[in-house]
């Protein structure tokens, strides 16, 4: 299979945005035809998922709507295959229902859209359960999906994106350089663990911790106060600009929700805007 180099990463080339259809379609697979379609939202009904209430974020499940949120998009295939013949492209924040799902080759989902019905990948990161909304900041410089019972409030030294009713708060900082965002953790918290992420196209790394001593009392509704767990990822944008993300929470499943922002999140640099030119996959 052939892979694209995306910033830091490489991706499979079966993530392409419907933009970029028309050059690097053929990059993804090894047979099948060019895509007849493109997948738009379908009409939906009573879907649920971490996107909208009532869902289960952990199980895959035959039923429902998946929105992708990969910036590159997704290419649909006739077949659980990246092999198989591509028959649709689905742009970030395509809603997509879910009509069946497959454990083959990793996993796949089989969607439909109003012209379109065929196989997705059911890599996490690309896709995820539910209908969301885009938030986009032109004083931050960010666009990244929340899920649909969210909403935000912004000012001019951070953004804070909560649910309308739920204590957790995702805090979206800009600063100059990383060191701009003071020390890592917060008063009461101690590391837990950490792991390397990529966010379109950036290398940071995603700290957690967790408040010692029991959980701090429940701050006021859409402030960003302390909860009993904390996700930390700074982003070196360019030498002049950086990205701080906080997400206050409280159970473990929770954290799904930050994943699903940062994993849709796009911003005006270089390495976020568009994949380097396709490279052969290793034999």
């Amino acid at each position: 299979m052939i892979r694209l180099r995306y910033g830091a990463v490489a991706m499979p080339s079966c993530w392409i945005g419907a933009a970029l259809a028309t050059v690097l379609l053929a990059a993804c697979g090894d047979g099948g035809s060019a895509p007849t379609g493109v997948a738009t939202n379908p009409v939906v009904q009573g879907s649920g998922g971490r996107g909208t209430p009532g869902g289960n974020p952990s199980a895959p499940s035959a039923a429902g709507v998946r929105t992708v949120l990969s910036p590159l998009g997704l290419n649909i295939h006739s077949d659980p295959a990246v092999s198989a013949t591509r028959v649709g492209t689905a742009a970030q924040g395509a809603v997509l229902a879910v009509v069946g799902h497959s454990d083959q080759n990793g996993g796949w989902y089989k969607v439909q859209g109003q012209t379109v019905t065929g196989w997705i990948t059911a890599d996490p990161g690309l896709t995820a359960s539910g209908q969301f909304q885009q938030y986009q900041s032109t004083v931050r410089g960010v666009s990244a999906y929340y899920p649909q019972d969210w909403t935000f409030a912004e000012d001019p030294t951070q953004t804070v994106i909560h649910p309308l009713n739920g204590p957790q708060t995702i805090v979206v900082r800009s600063g100059a350089k990383t060191a701009d965002f003071g020390p890592p953790g917060g008063s009461g918290y101690a590391g837990v663990g950490q792991q390397t992420v990529i966010v379109c196209g950036v290398t940071g790394d995603l700290d957690q911790y967790t408040h010692s001593g029991g959980p701090p009392s429940t701050p006021t509704p859409g402030t960003a106060g302390p909860l009993g767990l904390l996700a930390q990822l700074r982003l070196r944008l360019d030498a002049s600009h950086a990205l701080a993300l906080d997400y206050n929470y409280t159970a473990a499943p929770e954290l799904e929700v930050f994943s699903d922002f940062y994993n849709s999140m796009t911003f005006p640099f270089p390495q976020c805007q568009a994949p380097a030119a396709p490279a052969p996959s290793p034999t």
